[in-house]
């Protein structure tokens, strides 16, 4: 079968330091097409299928039939084939079997492989060594003197940003013109005014966090945006609170409730609550 000089595997870009004959060599060949008598074939994958035809590339390989009465199926996983994708790199397999790596990446996840081959790991040091070399590295530092990003770039991603931040706040009014409440919020959900509203009004951390759905950091950062001061009284002391007082040190009790140690320490000191051994002294 006539062979093309200059047949190259479909998806690999052209090498500038390493030659083809190198690149695409195979350590563990030679291999074969199976040889096999009727019309049927075994597949590691599919089982029993028939045969179509060979492909067309330097290892012609053999095509089995898609059932129906018209069209042909892909490669037949057998034989060296399936030695090969134990052994060699993937841009050999293409090369010599003419697919593409994606082809490869298919065949490999379905015979359960996992890992890199052999070819995988001496292309990997032959890559490693390339770029020591003066000409790798002269190439590298002039590209990334030339990396950027033009301003059609940046004003396509600027776009893209504000899009994806209309569409959230956009679901997230709907959803609170649709059920008077507001929906629970990820970080990046953009604020509404409605619920800037809120603030005003006077509620605790913890309310506003049951009534707009955010955490606590969100609460306080959007607080201190919008220069809303949250007096000591607005978010009074409940009997649980106060019976963890001394229980174990300021900052961990502090954590537990969602308060500021000053805040733990102050409470403790003002009903005379001891620290414990393991608590701040006073």
């Amino acid at each position: 079968m006539k062979v093309s000089r200059h047949h190259r595997a479909r998806g690999c870009k052209r090498a500038i330091f390493l030659r083809d004959e190198e690149r695409f060599r195979l350590i563990r060949g030679p291999y074969e097409p199976p040889l096999f008598k009727g019309e049927f074939l075994t597949d590691a994958v599919r089982g029993k299928v028939r045969f179509g035809k060979y492909s067309n590339a330097p290892i012609p390989w053999p095509i089995f039939k898609k059932e129906g009465p018209r069209g042909s199926g892909g490669f037949v996983l057998c034989g060296d084939l399936l030695r090969a994708l134990q052994h060699e790199s993937a841009a050999a397999i293409c090369y010599h079997w003419g697919v593409c790596a994606s082809t490869v990446l298919k065949w490999r996840r379905a015979l359960g492989l996992k890992g890199l081959t052999a070819g995988a790991k001496r292309m990997v040091k032959i890559g490693v060594d390339l770029c020591k070399r003066p000409e790798s590295q002269a190439k590298l530092a002039a590209a990334a003197k030339t990396r950027g990003m033009s301003a059609e770039g940046r004003e396509a991603i600027r776009q893209s940003f504000f899009q994806r931040f209309a569409r959230k706040r956009a679901a997230r009014l709907a959803y609170y013109q649709r059920t008077g409440k507001f929906p629970k919020a990820a970080r990046s959900d953009p604020w509404l005014p409605q619920e800037n509203k809120v603030f005003k009004q006077k509620h605790s951390t913890r309310e506003l966090m049951a009534i707009l759905g955010r955490t606590w950091e969100a609460v306080k950062s959007q607080r201190r945006k919008l220069n809303i001061r949250l007096r000591p009284s607005s978010t009074p002391w409940t009997e649980r609170e106060i019976k963890l007082l001394g229980t174990d040190r300021d900052p961990a009790i502090a954590k537990r409730l969602n308060r500021s140690i000053s805040a733990v320490k102050c409470k403790r000191k003002s009903l005379h609550i001891p620290a414990t051994a393991r608590g701040h002294a006073d």
